[in-house]
């Protein structure tokens, strides 16, 4: 019981690891116009930690918060672009929707693209070389082609979300929830569909 290889201590020492990435994210991202990159280096940090690669998680995260800030930064403010389009939109259909209920379906079409191509996007960023142009046209090309990983990724990264944002009388436990590992538990869940998917283009 007291050997450190002991699958216990494994578990705890990699429940330590998502405590404090998921601590060192929420910090990153206050700035706001960070996010991008701290999402970024979220998934570096998890594709690393997948492979026993990784550094101390403070000095690596920060290394890669840095290594991804530009490229992630762009994607991140076409996305916030977009995000602000999408509730111009949401707003003029909730005001003119009764009269021309056709707008409905471009609408939708269009929120269900942004929401697969942003499942990809930064994920695509920490494994990838590229420009952010091709990093957010191969994110909707890699969603579309592999669907149904697509709709899982979808179930891990915006469900748990939903229910936390639809059940406000427990606040305080998923508020604790996503403060302590919620967001480093959700991208390590993911990080192994990303590494099925991306390993056929790495090959």
């Amino acid at each position: 019981m007291l050997q450190t290889d002991n699958r216990f201590f494994q578990f705890m020492s990699r429940l330590g690891d998502l405590v404090m990435l998921n601590l060192i994210f929420i910090v990153s991202c206050i700035p706001i116009i960070t996010i991008g990159a701290a999402i970024s280096a979220l998934h570096t940090m998890i594709d690393k930690m997948s492979r026993g690669h990784e550094s101390y998680i403070i000095r690596g995260y920060l290394q890669y918060l840095k290594d991804n800030f530009k490229n992630s930064t762009l994607m991140w403010l076409a996305y916030l672009f977009v995000d602000i389009l999408l509730l111009v939109g949401g707003i003029y259909l909730a005001k003119n929707g009764s009269t021309n209920g056709s707008l409905y379906i471009p609408y939708i079409f269009v929120i269900m693209i942004f929401l697969f191509s942003f499942l990809y996007s930064f994920a695509l960023q920490a494994i990838f070389i590229n420009t952010a142009g091709q990093i957010l046209k191969n994110s909707l090309l890699t969603a579309l082609r592999h669907l149904p990983y697509t709709l899982l990724l979808g179930v891990i990264s915006y469900l748990p979300p939903c229910i936390s944002f639809l059940l406000p009388d427990f606040l305080p436990v998923t508020l604790t929830y996503w403060l302590l590992i919620g967001f480093s538990f959700s991208a390590w869940l993911c990080g192994f569909i990303y590494r099925k998917i991306f390993a056929y283009y790495k090959k």
